[in-house]
């Protein structure tokens, strides 16, 4: 039973205050009576065990993708104001000439989406390198080779970045619904115990104070 308004650390915390409290000799033993027994509390423990576990892992994995997506955005602003920047130098050389211009994509619209802005400007700087004339005319602006292949290796690495990113953010996601589902599986064992001890310890307010369960009046 998941509890609302709720931090993971502090269900964990709260989950943690539940078991190895219950499992203590004068608040076991009358638990026992009615099922809770030591058996149980072990397996609810362990489930405690393996949920901090897979916790600590997601919070690696969420720092991990975090930073990924971090470097890739940065290279990714960098990289499309570069495009920008080569696209208007391109324009500006071969407006007069329809085909070269073509042959540089000049006549499609930027693209917006991440993926297809990388392919656009890849295709774009090895339509350039393939092609001597268009080197040539936009080496007049300073456009030289060298900084066409510059061009074109950074948005290489900028597709390698991509896919490192998506992968540690899917890495993530897995763990994630893992953790959730342990942490839900926990709440159930504790679910358990806190029902049973509210009903052997409802004249014992200290007992369950003890197991951090507050009794509204």
């Amino acid at each position: 039973m998941s509890t609302n308004h709720k931090t993971i650390e502090e269900k964990l915390s709260s989950c943690q205050t539940l078991i190895w409290n219950a499992g203590s000799e004068k608040i076991q033993s009358p638990l026992s009576e009615m099922g809770i027994n030591a058996s149980k509390i072990d397996k609810a423990k362990s489930i405690y065990n393996d949920a901090i576990a897979i916790n600590e892992k997601y919070k690696a994995e969420a720092l991990e993708a975090y930073e990924a997506e971090n470097i890739y955005i940065l290279e990714r602003d960098e990289c499309k104001d570069c495009f920008k920047t080569h696209r208007k130098i391109l324009k500006l050389a071969l407006h007069k000439n329809a085909l070269l211009f073509n042959k540089a994509g000049l006549n499609k619209t930027l693209e917006r989406k991440r993926v297809a802005l990388i392919n656009q400007a890849i295709e774009c700087y090895l339509s350039i390198l393939n092609e001597p004339r268009i080197i040539e005319k936009v080496a007049e602006y300073g456009f030289t080779k060298e900084k066409i292949e510059l061009a074109l290796k950074r948005f290489r690495n900028l597709q390698n970045l991509y896919t490192q990113f998506t992968a540690e953010h899917g890495e993530q996601q897995e763990i994630r619904v893992k953790r959730d589902d342990k942490i839900n599986e926990l709440e159930e064992a504790c679910h358990e115990i806190k029902v049973i001890a509210q009903i052997v310890f409802k004249n014992n307010p200290q007992a369950l104070e003890k197991l951090g369960i507050i009794i509204r009046s």
